[in-house]
């Protein structure tokens, strides 16, 4: 609609001997400018959510592009995008409700292939020697060639849904199973080279539908499970090593289905509805060193009556949490002293992930926030469609994240 304002300057031409209508230079750009925003696709419309408190906010972002990732059949109208994007070597790898895995341009959103798995996939795909790994809700784990989308292999004999990440680390590639089964393959066939099952004890409550994936760290793996228990496994034979409970929280859901951070000889793991954990790894022995496990988990530096079902991110001595109860925290990653802490929105959110100044977390209640790491004051929000149930992934200053909408987006951040 035209403003009154942008027709101040408007008047009628005599020479032809009827109405026209004739703006000055300053009026009609503002005309145009009006026009411009009003008719713009709304994919790129921007909603402040706050200002501040303090100085005054720029939008942080500029919108770069959008790629349609493609549709599922009809019915499947409430589909949920669970699996989150990664970057590598110039590309974005992302797999979709719909079965689909893609690689697109990471400049452009182009897409370069597209891969056809036996099912919904969920999982967040790792990367080695050109090689991509993920796996689908069929219980399937892949093996693709980075350059085209060349199947190497699958393994197919799981028994149960992949949703998260699996790991990679020397000849081997680590992946677990809704059901609390762990599996080491060969990287180069896909053999199973071992097979370890933790039997979930779910007496204490629900249990989420998502699982941990594995983190393997000096010969360790560590992973979380449904029953509330962060374990150990050694790497080379998938003996068990210890386990630690975090279910100590009040509510129906104890899965620890975050993969746990390590930094600086600590690692940090929360259950949903339970604690969040600080372990001392520094003056523990690592599986190289110790003949025969002892049972006995590292030393708890700190925790926090903290829920969170997301992994972390770090920035200098700052750990950054979503909880799940809507909440952003910034902790002190030596002492868990909290920095700060904000509620954000409404809806569920996304693991953090953090470019210089600014924390960014992405919502299911259809919008990604912008948050200043050093206060938590919330700089701005940016409209999702459909919400996101995935996490986002940023690179330099671009932030790239996939909607439920099946729009994948990626975001300029700008200081």
């Amino acid at each position: 609609m035209v403003t009154r304002r942008a027709l101040e300057g408007a008047h009628v031409a005599p020479s032809t001997g009827r109405a026209r209508w004739s703006l000055p230079l300053n009026a009609a750009l503002r005309l145009f400018l009006v026009l411009l925003f009003s008719f713009s696709s709304p994919v790129f419309a921007v909603k402040v959510i706050k200002k501040g408190t303090g100085p005054y906010y720029k939008i942080p972002f500029k919108a770069k592009w959008v790629s349609k990732i493609k549709k599922g059949k009809l019915f499947r109208y409430k589909r949920k995008e669970f699996a989150s994007p990664r970057i590598y070597k110039d590309r974005l790898f992302v797999g979709s409700d719909n079965g689909f895995f893609y690689a697109l341009r990471q400049k452009s959103g182009h897409k370069l292939w597209r891969f056809k798995a036996s099912g919904p996939i969920h999982s967040i795909p790792v990367f080695d020697d050109d090689v991509v790994y993920f796996g689908d809700t069929k219980g399937v784990l892949y093996a693709l060639t980075i350059k085209d989308g060349k199947e190497l292999w699958r393994f197919d004999q799981t028994g149960s849904e992949i949703l998260a990440a699996p790991a990679v680390s020397g000849d081997l590639v680590y992946f677990s199973t809704l059901e609390g089964k762990l599996f080491a393959l060969s990287r180069q066939s896909g053999e199973k080279i071992w097979e370890a099952s933790h039997p979930l004890n779910l007496r204490k409550g629900f249990t989420i539908r998502n699982h941990s994936g594995p983190l393997i760290h000096d010969g360790v793996i560590y992973i979380g499970f449904a029953d509330g228990l962060l374990a150990a496994y050694r790497e080379n034979d998938g003996l068990p090593l210890w386990e630690k409970n975090l279910a100590t929280g009040e509510g129906p859901f104890f899965d620890v289905d975050m993969v746990p951070l390590i930094d600086e000889g600590r690692l940090y793991a929360a259950s949903f509805q339970g604690e969040l954990i600080c372990l001392d790894l520094a003056g523990k022995k690592t599986a190289k060193k110790s003949a025969e496990p002892k049972g006995v988990p590292p030393k708890i530096l700190w925790q926090q009556q903290i829920g969170s079902g997301v992994s972390f991110a770090v920035q200098g001595e700052t750990i950054f949490v979503s909880g799940s109860n809507g909440t952003l925290y910034a902790l002190n990653k030596a002492t868990g002293v909290k920095v700060w802490e904000k509620q954000v929105g409404e809806g569920a959110l996304s693991a953090p992930v953090v470019s210089q100044s600014t924390v960014i977390v992405a919502s299911t209640e259809k919008q990604v926030y912008f948050v200043n790491t050093a206060n938590g004051d919330i700089k701005a929000g940016r409209f999702a469609k459909k919400g996101v149930f995935s996490d986002p992934v940023v690179a330099g200053d671009i932030v790239y994240y996939l909607s439920n909408g099946g729009r994948f987006y990626a975001l300029k951040i700008v200081y």
